[in-house]
């Protein structure tokens, strides 16, 4: 018999003392030390990123999943990621193994990623709708060109 055990949520990454991890239903989103990020609320999250002038990031995660976990522990707080995402980004950190707004984010992973797989990530203009790009687990300086690509194709280099 194989056990697996996942890290603990990194919901303290963001949400630590003065940070927001924003969650389904709340009114309005708050600064973390990195980036704004809101959980399991699709809608809540362009509403932010079209106010705050910002694009989206969706990211398509489980709370069961290890390498979503090492994605936020070991890849979004280095710089140059860490910059990229507190600068030009709003997250959409949708679980796809949770309760809330589940048939949503199901239909969203579907139609967005057209894949399953997690950690998942699309690059969304929130105002166009338009991807500007993806992909999944990878290292800091391979993210950081993934964000970068995202902002040119967007015209806000």
């Amino acid at each position: 018999v194989m056990v697996a055990i996942a890290p603990p949520y990194s919901g303290a990454f963001v949400a630590g003392a003065g940070a927001g991890l924003i969650t389904a239903g709340d009114a309005a989103g708050v600064q973390s030390r990195e980036h704004v990020i809101f959980v399991d609320d699709y809608d809540g999250a362009v509403a932010a990123a079209l106010s705050a002038d910002k694009l989206l990031m969706v990211n398509f995660t489980g709370h069961t999943c290890v390498n979503c976990r090492q994605m936020e522990l070991k890849v979004f707080p280095k710089d140059p990621v860490r910059a990229e995402l507190a600068e030009y980004f709003v997250e959409a950190r949708l679980h796809t193994d949770g309760q809330a707004n589940i048939e949503q984010i199901k239909a969203l992973q579907k139609e967005l990623a057209g894949t399953v797989a997690n950690p998942y990530y699309v690059l969304v203009d929130p105002e166009s709708g338009d991807r500007l790009g993806e992909g999944s687990w990878m290292q800091p300086e391979d993210f950081a060109e993934l964000l970068r690509s995202a902002r040119a194709r967007a015209g806000r280099s």
